[in-house]
């Protein structure tokens, strides 16, 4: 697995780099969902922390999603919960940080082998001393009944769709998902087998 990154003004390439070899199925951010009736209430929950290897880096994470209403677009929305992921080099020295601000939605799959999660929504990144706000983050973690649980992580930087690795930020309008407008590639991506932890998706 390799990762890729690269930042205008602090020099990150140890914390993130962009190169998947874990196959995951990412579900679409853009959506609109269908009229419905009344959104039903939600009973699913996500959570998991841990630990995985990841370029070198020993990535952390940890995440709790639970309660919300379901619209007809499959999606979980008004939530509680929160997300947070560390790199770190070897040494144990932590070079990058993404803390949810917000998570707007989040979705749970049945898979073959298990059940997948995926949580959208904004955070704050920390590489070094430089804080940005309102990166958006796409997590998508599978509970596996092999035990072989994973997790990924995707951000976007809020510069506008039409830069690499950017996503607009005017004109997003949470309560209408086709309002998202992203990059096709994610300006940084992480993602591995857990090493320790596990995740935990209901029902």
């Amino acid at each position: 697995m390799k990762n890729r990154l690269s930042y205008g003004l602090v020099a990150i390439s140890v914390f993130l780099v962009l190169v998947p070899s874990i196959n995951f199925a990412l579900a679409a951010d853009t959506v609109a969902p269908a009229p419905s009736a009344t959104p039903k209430i939600s009973t699913a929950s996500t959570s998991g922390s841990g630990w995985f290897f990841c370029n070198g880096h020993r990535d952390s994470f940890s995440f709790s999603v639970m309660k919300g209403t379901i619209r007809a677009d499959g999606w979980n929305y008004a939530l509680t919960g929160y997300a947070n992921y560390q790199a770190k080099l070897p040494t144990g020295t932590t070079t990058g940080q993404v803390n949810s601000m917000r998570i707007y939605r989040y979705k749970v799959d049945s898979i073959d082998g298990g059940k997948r999660a995926v949580i959208v929504g904004l955070a704050q990144t920390r590489i070094g001393q430089d804080v940005r706000n309102n990166w958006w983050f796409r997590i998508t973690v599978r509970d596996m009944v092999n035990g072989q649980d994973s997790y990924m992580i995707q951000l976007w930087r809020p510069i506008g769709a039409d830069h690499l690795g950017g996503w607009s930020f005017s004109g997003f309008d949470p309560s209408h998902p086709a309002t998202l407008k992203l990059n096709s590639s994610p300006f940084y991506q992480a993602q591995g087998i857990l090493k320790g932890g596990t995740n935990n998706i209901q029902p």
